[in-house]
């Protein structure tokens, strides 16, 4: 049951991530596109713009570059966003370990995901469990 739950999870932070996908069109959306499928589905790994450019065919440099004209935000900014709003979600609709969130989330370290998410919200991923936004 854990797994299908995890499946569900995924699709719907899928969902919701792809409120923000590019209008298609041109082959720059294109790429754009692939690369945020791809960061959907491996946000829980190390990734790079170098890794994400090289997956959809792209440079680093134009890829960064495209992403940000496309996205509005930097790759960076774009997958710390991404991460920190699946563990904004995992804290609120699970019973999860600050460790365990970092991790499903794509944090080796709970130290710097928690420094992350209280620059991210304000708060620490503690303070967020127990406090409606």
């Amino acid at each position: 049951q854990a797994a299908g739950t995890w499946k569900w999870i995924e699709r719907e932070l899928r969902r919701i991530a792809q409120l923000g996908v590019p209008a298609k069109g041109s082959a720059g959306n294109r790429k754009i596109e692939q690369a945020l499928e791809y960061i959907h589905k491996n946000y829980q790994h190390r990734l790079t713009a170098r890794q994400v450019g090289e997956q959809v065919g792209l440079s680093e440099v134009y890829f960064s570059n495209l992403f940000k004209r496309e996205v509005g935000v930097t790759f960076g900014e774009y997958l710390t966003s991404y991460r920190i709003n699946i563990a904004k979600y995992l804290i609120r609709n699970g019973d999860y370990k600050v460790y365990e969130v970092a991790e499903m989330s794509g944090y080796s370290s709970p130290q710097y995901f928690s420094q992350i998410f209280q620059k991210e919200t304000g708060r620490t991923p503690l303070e967020y469990k127990t406090h409606e936004e």
